[in-house]
């Protein structure tokens, strides 16, 4: 039987030639080079970890520093237990490291701090290295940010009585709280809205929707062809290449099934910082219908995205992808997407798609997030499990110390949860 080690046994102690010098050096050097492999692996985890635990940590204390004084004792303990529980319990700094330079700079709005800490060396000791120290800095933002903020509202039948009062509170509550940083000489947040049922009203947009007609197949036409616009300026999904993306009408209009029976009352209001605009729309809200998110996500990355910048109004259009401007959509329902249209053939119902509608809300919520748009997801009194599922694929992950998912069960958690994510939007931006 082959025996390996006895193989290498007598390879090491064969005296001919250089072969025990040449095995001694390929044995130094294979085991160097897997000890530094090893040893950098090490500095690269601890290195990674405590970027991310630092800049968890900084961004808590920021979104503390926005809503309540603190001392600085009360600061340097607050970032040590959130870079703490932020920190794997694998990283080989978890109980070495050390918090240096913490500061506030309540005149530029921002904390800082240093991390550093002793990565334990493994085969490398043997060369004399027994420590590698790591450190890095982070700078967080607090106060407002410029922020374009996208918000859905789900005014199905589901809606109706004393669940849509609810939501009417809630929603005047985000927005007053998101628009009082405004002033007349300094716009930093504008609000676009966008109610959807089954479908959505596109308003003074629909001529970027074109009326779909029964058994249409083809490409969508594009802003400038000839189409027929929506009388009632309804909207479901656009359908094609660009059903996932925010590609402006020059790309491809958006659908108007003909199979849409009606749409909510009150439109899409582009973005705006006009307050009294938006809580009008508000008191106008009717529940009816059934359940298209997907819809209501689509419209409101639209709103939102560059690329239809040319396609709105002056005041309303958005603003190019920077680090200086964060964009938020606000995703809400009390129940499952079940209506869609796209893909669906004629002879079935469009209310009976949950699959294919929380499948499209996904997609649009996965596109959105690599954009860079931030997404907060409210569920209102949710019971089924593949709604609950739905929201929390789509809402961005925790982070910082901020939540992105929502789940209220009463009008006040709902008002609370709103509030809450006002706060969260005004408050935390990570410079480095």
């Amino acid at each position: 039987m082959f025996n390996l080690s006895r193989r290498i046994s007598a390879f090491a102690s064969n005296r001919s030639g250089n072969f025990t010098m040449t095995f001694a050096l390929s044995v130094v050097a294979v085991l160097g080079a897997a000890g530094s492999a090893l040893d950098y692996s090490r500095i690269y985890q601890a290195r990674n970890g405590m970027a991310t635990a630092l800049d968890a940590g900084v961004m808590a204390v920021a979104a503390e520093l926005n809503e309540k004084d603190m001392t600085k004792e009360e600061i340097e303990v607050y970032l040590d237990a959130f870079v703490s529980s932020n920190m794997d319990a694998e990283n080989p700094v978890k109980d070495g490291y050390k918090l240096t330079d913490i500061n506030v700079d309540y005149t530029a709005q921002q904390v800082s701090a240093r991390i550093s800490g002793d990565v334990p060396l493994t085969l490398m000791g043997v060369l004399g290295w027994k420590f590698m120290p790591v450190a890095m800095a982070s700078t967080t933002q607090f106060g407002t940010n410029l922020s374009e903020v996208a918000m859905t509202f789900d005014v199905t039948g589901s809606m109706s009585g004393t669940k849509l009062a609810s939501l009417k509170n809630a929603a005047k509550e985000g927005i007053s709280i998101l628009l009082d940083v405004n002033t007349p000489t300094r716009e930093r947040i504008r609000i676009s809205m966008v109610p959807y049922a089954s479908s959505v009203n596109a308003g003074s947009l629909k001529q970027y929707v074109f009326s779909q007609s029964s058994g249409f197949i083809g490409p969508n036409p594009v802003y400038g062809e000839s189409y027929t616009i929506p009388a009632d300026g309804c909207s479901t999904e656009r359908t094609g290449t660009e059903q996932y993306a925010s590609a402006g009408p020059d790309k491809a209009a958006v659908n108007r099934d003909w199979r849409v029976s009606k749409c909510p009352g009150v439109a899409v209001e582009p973005l705006t910082s006009d307050a009294a605009l938006l809580m009008t729309a508000i008191d106008k809200f009717s529940a009816s219908g059934t359940t298209a998110g997907q819809i209501g996500i689509q419209w409101a990355w639209y709103t939102i995205s560059p690329q239809w910048a040319p396609y709105l109004p002056e005041d309303s259009k958005p603003g190019a992808y920077a680090k200086e401007l964060r964009k938020y959509a606000i995703i809400m329902t009390d129940g499952e997407f079940n209506t869609a249209y796209a893909d669906v053939p004629q002879k079935q119902s469009v209310s009976s798609q949950s699959t294919k509608s929380m499948t499209y809300a996904k997609a649009l919520c996965k596109n959105m997030k690599d954009e860079g748009i931030e997404i907060f997801a409210v569920g209102f009194d949710l019971k089924q499990k593949s709604a609950i599922d739905t929201l929390k694929d789509c809402a961005s992950p925790d982070q910082g110390g901020v939540q992105y998912f929502y789940s209220a069960t009463t009008g006040d958690e709902l008002v609370e949860a709103y509030r809450t994510i006002a706060q969260r939007i005004k408050t935390v931006r990570l410079i480095n």
